[in-house]
């Protein structure tokens, strides 16, 4: 077992336990992909090229260990939500670009999950579902708001939950109703970047940790 770094560690990395590194790489490696990263796009990306094509060779380079960064550092949330809201979104981008943008939300976290539950990754998972409470009345029609303007656009899941309803799920005078969408999913960032790279080396991926790149050079492959 190696230790941490003494920086700063997130809650989550603090809190994982034991943690068996990868070695640093060493002396020169010739591979079809490497990968400059290890967190979740980096991770990700390894396992399923190597699942879409085994026959390359996969290399995934971290400067400290896997989920060191933003991937470890993170709420813990896989949620739709896109920009700043609905409405707003809608006033900077469109209602397409709004329409769009969460159908491929609703795809990633569905697909998380999908991930997660095929492959027996042990991160914590649990789908609770979101909640936007409402603790006035103008921040009920403004939620009421956005419910009109999404069912318009033609996305479904999501509705408006009365008082009761909403203290139903979270018991609070203050609440006078909620908007409500279940495709929500909690878990540990940690754990979950962890697992997946050890799925990536599983796959065949080969994963360095305590291996900074410093220099990257485009052009033809020599």
């Amino acid at each position: 077992m190696t230790a941490f770094p003494k920086s700063p560690l997130s809650l989550w990395l603090a809190e994982y336990g034991p943690y068996q590194e990868e070695p640093p790489l060493t002396g020169n490696i010739d591979v079809d992909v490497a990968i400059v990263g290890g967190g979740f796009t980096g991770i990700a990306t390894a396992h399923t090229l190597k699942k879409e094509q085994p026959s390359l060779s996969v290399a995934v380079l971290e400067h400290e260990v896997v989920g060191y960064g933003a991937s470890g550092r993170n709420g813990s949330f896989a949620m739709t939500v896109v920009g700043l809201g609905f409405s707003v979104m809608a006033m900077l981008k469109g209602k397409q670009f709004v329409k769009d943008a969460h159908a491929y939300m609703e795809r990633a976290v569905d697909g998380l999950e999908e991930l997660i539950r095929e492959n027996n990754l042990q991160c914590d998972y649990t789908r609770p579902g979101f909640l936007r409470m409402a603790t006035s009345p103008s921040f009920v029609k403004r939620i009421h708001h956005e419910i009109d303007l999404v069912q318009k656009l033609g996305i479904g899941g999501i509705e408006w939950l009365e008082r009761d309803a909403a203290r139903e799920k979270v018991n609070s005078e203050m609440y006078l109703g909620a908007m409500w969408e279940p495709r929500l999913g909690l878990l540990n960032p940690a754990k979950l970047v962890r697992e997946e790279k050890r799925l990536a080396l599983e796959r065949g991926a080969m994963v360095y940790e305590r291996t900074p790149v410093e220099e990257i050079r485009r052009g033809a492959k020599v």
